[in-house]
């Protein structure tokens, strides 16, 4: 029970009787890295942890990870296709391809300076904000600019 509430599993004892399937993704990765730290580990290799988890859950699965070092005083050696998630986590980053290392560094050295294509073809897949536009958008063809009554009554915006 103990290791499930440091993993904050809610109500563990509820979580505990149920099955794997009836878990949401966030609730198996924690339970998966609960099991991890039971034999109390100096290190933890974590592969893909984030991958196939919403935005939301990928966070509070990353500050779960990050947390856990920290009071642990554990490594964590973080398995990724992802540099987005490798760069906010990771001190270092060990770029592999066709299971070879292409490029070793500090992370600012590999995100700011990759020395390969095949880095910076992974960099270039990261996501990135565009800037914030407040400029309504005009109103298209055939569709009016009118207010939408049924969005009003409920407090939506058009």
């Amino acid at each position: 029970m103990r290791l499930l509430e440091q993993v904050h599993i809610p109500t563990p004892e509820k979580q505990l009787k149920k099955y794997p399937h009836q878990l949401s993704g966030g609730m198996l990765q924690r339970v998966l890295i609960a099991i991890a730290l039971a034999s109390e580990p100096q290190l933890l290799v974590a592969d893909e942890p984030t991958s196939a988890l919403d935005v939301t859950v990928q966070a509070g699965i990353l500050d779960l990870l990050l947390e856990l070092q920290e009071q642990r005083g554990i490594g964590i050696l973080m398995i990724t296709h992802d540099l987005g998630v490798a760069r906010l986590i990771s001190d270092r980053i060990h770029v592999m391809k066709d299971g070879s290392f292409v490029e070793s560094g500090e992370v600012q050295q590999i995100v700011d300076h990759p020395a390969t294509e095949y880095t910076r073809t992974l960099l270039s897949a990261v996501p990135v904000l565009g800037p914030w536009d407040e400029t309504p958008a005009a109103p298209s063809a055939g569709h009016s600019a009118t207010t939408n009554p049924a969005l009003t009554q409920t407090g939506a915006k058009p």
